[in-house]
């Protein structure tokens, strides 16, 4: 009878053990179909996925191991829910170490609006720089119901900065309390409102941008605030920071924005200090001042010191000023190497034809580097170089014909009807060189004639078979 009993209980315990085993396979199945109906395009089947999910408190233990996309949609379904466990699990996410989740994340919270700003405040604290990103970008989105929470952020030493940069990124009105922090008695807070309010541009801040360039510690970033509103009225107080070498690449960078020709004089005067970092970036603000500098720039290429002559005739690159053809034509006889490239590249400019036959005679430099960079020049001139560069393909002078080849072939299509008429010169040499030269350019209306010269035998059929294989193109016309 005991024994019978005993039997009783062990089967009774199995067939619990068993439906128990049932009953967490089938509750762990179907949170496995919530969990895929995470990626379901339809809302409402997302949106009940994530509410059951939250409410068995799973998706925090499960998410994390899921793939990346998958996270982003239930950040997605989790907006849908908009609780306070959704925007716990939200926060949770966009402090993701992947992009996807994250960026999906940020997205969620700022399209929830207002309620989301208590959970987003601390992470602009707690959060890594990436996730403190990701919280500032929700706080765009909100707008501008997320100002006054932000403004009391900045009384925060750990959250002001991104504070900052979230009430920046709202703009409007969102502004008023970093213009007001840009006089603040706190460095700390004055130099990062100072930084936002540059980097998106607000003109009402070059006061307190100015203002601060009287204090050494908030200097640089007054400077290049300035530089990035672009506004004139700082130039006056930035150029004497030319002559400071801790700051005057920044200087340069500012004045070369604010486009003043008041800066010309002064950053042609340090350009007389030979450093290179400092030298390249004197030359960008000179060619960002433009037509302007020009009077100076062309002026400055009889200077004494090679560096200025260097940088002048740099500056005038772009500018395209026939007022300084002249001048940029003497500068090709300098004693500098780099002057004569730098004026051989500053006379390139199409249609300038007066600058055609001093270029030419430029390809007789001892320096390589100078023959380049006329070669570049005529290839940009255009059309008035055609004709003396077509007569350099017959020189006795390989080296020339290549210069011809090589000028002809930067002009691309406006060149190839002169050198297809060139393919039927008296001369073989020319045909050669037309042949090749069409090869680089690689325009089609030239595959017919090239196809006819490939026939030929000799050098003049080498050249035009290379040239159609240069372009891609078979040796025999397509049946």
């Amino acid at each position: 009878m005991e024994q019978k009993r005993s039997r009783t209980w062990y089967i009774v315990a199995g067939v619990v053990l068993v439906a128990l085993i049932v009953v967490l396979w089938v509750r762990y199945a179907g949170t496995q179909k919530l969990i895929r109906d995470l990626d379901s395009k339809d809302r409402g089947v997302q949106k009940h996925a994530a509410q059951v999910l939250l409410e068995r408190r799973v998706l925090e233990d499960a998410l994390p191991a899921q793939p990346e996309e998958r996270r982003a949609h239930a950040a997605a379904a989790l907006a849908l829910v908009g609780n306070k466990a959704a925007m716990e699990q939200l926060i949770a996410l966009i402090k993701d170490p992947e992009d996807l989740p994250q960026r999906a994340a940020s997205r969620a919270l700022g399209s929830l609006g207002a309620k989301s700003i208590p959970y987003l405040l601390p992470v602009l604290q707690e959060g890594d720089d990436r996730a403190k990103e990701a919280a500032v970008n929700a706080f765009a989105m909100v707008g501008p119901p997320a100002a006054p929470a932000l403004t009391e952020a900045l009384t925060n030493k750990d959250r002001r900065q991104q504070a900052a940069i979230a009430l920046g990124k709202i703009k409007g009105p969102a502004l008023e309390p970093l213009l007001t922090a840009a006089w603040s008695k706190d460095k700390d807070l004055r130099g990062i409102a100072i930084k936002v309010l540059g980097e998106v541009k607000e003109k009402r801040a070059v006061p307190a941008a100015i203002d601060a360039l009287k204090l050494k510690d908030l200097r640089r970033t007054g400077i290049i605030a300035l530089g990035l509103i672009s506004d004139r009225r700082g130039a006056p107080y930035v150029i004497p920071y030319l002559k400071d070498r801790d700051l005057r690449i920044d200087v340069a960078t500012s004045l070369g924005s604010m486009e003043d020709v008041r800066a010309v004089p002064p950053l042609l005067t340090e350009l007389r200090d030979p450093e290179r970092q400092f030298h390249d970036r004197a030359v960008w603000a000179l060619q960002r001042i433009g037509p302007q500098a020009v009077p100076m720039l062309t002026a400055a290429l009889k200077s004494d010191s090679v560096y200025v002559r260097r940088a002048a005739a740099e500056g005038l690159r772009f500018d395209e000023a026939s007022e300084s053809v002249s001048a940029l034509v003497a500068a090709l006889h300098d004693p500098d190497v780099k002057v004569r490239v730098a004026a051989a590249s500053a006379l390139g400019w199409r249609g300038n034809a007066s600058a055609v036959q001093p270029l030419l005679a430029t390809l007789d430099d001892a320096d390589w580097r100078v023959a380049d960079a006329a070669v570049n020049a005529l290839g940009k001139v255009g059309p008035p170089a055609v004709e003396p560069l077509i007569s350099m393909l017959g020189n006795p002078e390989p080296v020339k014909e290549l210069f011809a080849s090589n000028a002809l072939a930067k002009m691309g299509k406006a060149a190839v009807p002169r050198l297809l008429q060139a393919t039927r010169s008296d001369s073989a040499t020319v045909r050669e060189w037309a042949a090749t030269t069409l090869g680089k350019i690689g325009d089609k209306a030239a595959e017919a004639r090239l196809r006819e010269m490939a026939a030929a035998q000799g050098n003049e059929g080498w050249a035009a078979r290379q040239a159609l294989r240069q372009m891609g193109a078979p040796l025999t016309a397509p049946s």
